[in-house]
């Protein structure tokens, strides 16, 4: 009895925020020019595509979201086989996952936030090697096989539904990043590291156009389906 108003308030809260943005998007909220007010319809949407570099900050952001997940599922992969298959070095990768525990007690948490996230987390793609099979392993050592062959021919096809939805949770998160490079770079030299998210910030909290910033809002879901799509659908007929 006590879940339905929570879910009642919530609900009604998203639904304000979703029509109330959409709203915006379609008048003229300008803070430096109070008087332009009234309904504007697409105006808003074509000022804020053609006047406020809107294909160079989706550029940016599309080659952060396509780089980045790719150094971190490398990564991720070298460390989870570096604790899954006896290799030289896998010493050294153990001791650097045990690091961890001689920092802060924020550092520390922050660490194991990373390691355990539920979409690329390092220590859920070791266990997403551990629970693999052991059986296919085992006949492929009795038939000559390497560990090499054995990475390549069964460990990363079995993953490779794992590794999909991996790349996929990932890229969803880039494209909504923010925080990291606005403490790194500011979206600068000038605009040259400047975001999808950071040239909506600019535009609705320094230029104070809340109803083209609006207009971004809404067609950056939009471009996040677009560049989602097709992984969507390699993932689906994975599955199946």
């Amino acid at each position: 009895m006590m879940v339905p108003p929570i879910l009642l308030c919530l609900a009604a809260l998203t639904l304000y925020a979703i029509i109330a943005n959409v709203w915006f998007s379609l008048n003229a909220m300008d803070l430096t020019q109070p008087w332009k007010t009234g309904f504007v319809g697409a105006d808003n949407y074509v000022d804020a595509v053609t006047r406020h570099a809107f294909f160079k900050s989706s550029g940016i952001m599309l080659a952060f979201a396509g780089i980045s997940p790719v150094i971190r599922l490398v990564l991720g992969t070298i460390v989870a086989l570096a604790l899954w298959q006896t290799i030289r070095g896998h010493h050294l990768f153990t001791t650097i996952l045990v690091l961890p525990f001689g920092l802060t007690p924020v550092a520390l948490a922050l660490a194991w936030r990373l390691l355990l996230n539920p979409a690329d987390g390092g220590l859920n793609q070791m266990l997403g090697l551990i629970a693999l099979p052991k059986e296919p392993f085992e006949a492929a050592a009795m038939e000559g096989a390497d560990c090499r062959q054995r990475i390549r021919y069964i460990a990363l096809p079995m993953l490779k539904p794992l590794i999909l939805v991996v790349i996929l949770f990932r890229l969803i998160d880039l494209f909504r990043a923010f925080d990291t490079i606005w403490v790194i770079t500011g979206g600068g030299p000038g605009n040259a590291t400047e975001t999808f998210n950071m040239l909506l910030y600019r535009i609705a909290f320094q230029n104070l156009n809340f109803g083209q910033s609006s207009a971004l809002a809404i067609l950056m879901p939009v471009l996040i389906i677009f560049c989602t799509q097709s992984f969507l659908k390699r993932l689906i007929r994975t599955m199946r």
